[in-house]
């Protein structure tokens, strides 16, 4: 049954019984027959907004189980692309690193060292464990210079697309 066709009943039954009741001739047997016409639409009317009651219920239910499944899945996939763009951050400020640790090393090879080694040519075989402590510095300063890179192009990262995500927004506005 319709949902137009629903009110139009319930609009017949009220104006029947607005019309009986300003009716003169209204007789007791008649005004009775007539309330129980108008108790049995009422019921039928109240079955019916039960019936969809359970069925809006049922639909809200499924409605918030999808939104609820959607979060999740939302959470799940943002995290995902977070991990993801952390490990092609990695990937480059691990190369990046790399890139400089060898230069570095280079530089102490062919620059600083002979240096060391002229300063320290009395010193014997200081020299040569200054160039390893250099070497060393180096080696250990890998690390954490790697984590501060990567944690710098990160946050340029997430910076640049929240700024791109707020010019889309700007731009549907």
């Amino acid at each position: 049954m319709e949902t137009e066709e629903i009110f139009r009943q319930e609009e017949a039954t009220l104006l029947r019984a607005h019309d009986i009741l300003q009716s003169p001739e209204s007789a007791k047997g008649v005004l009775l027959v007539e309330y129980g016409h108008l108790v049995n639409a009422y019921g039928d009317l109240l079955a019916q907004t039960r019936m969809l009651t359970k069925i809006s219920d049922r639909l809200q239910r499924k409605v918030d189980q999808t939104n609820h499944e959607l979060s999740k899945t939302n959470y799940r996939l943002t995290r995902t692309i977070d991990d993801l763009m952390r490990a092609k951050l990695g990937r480059k400020a691990t190369t990046l690193v790399f890139i400089i640790a060898i230069v570095l090393f280079i530089i102490s090879e062919i620059i600083i060292e002979p240096r060391i080694d002229h300063m320290l040519v009395t010193a014997g075989s200081l020299s040569t464990y200054i160039g390893y402590g250099l070497k060393g510095l180096i080696a250990l300063l890998i690390k954490p210079f790697e984590g501060f890179t990567e944690k710098k192009m990160i946050d340029r990262a997430r910076k640049r697309a929240i700024e791109k995500r707020e010019k889309g927004a700007v731009a549907e506005d």
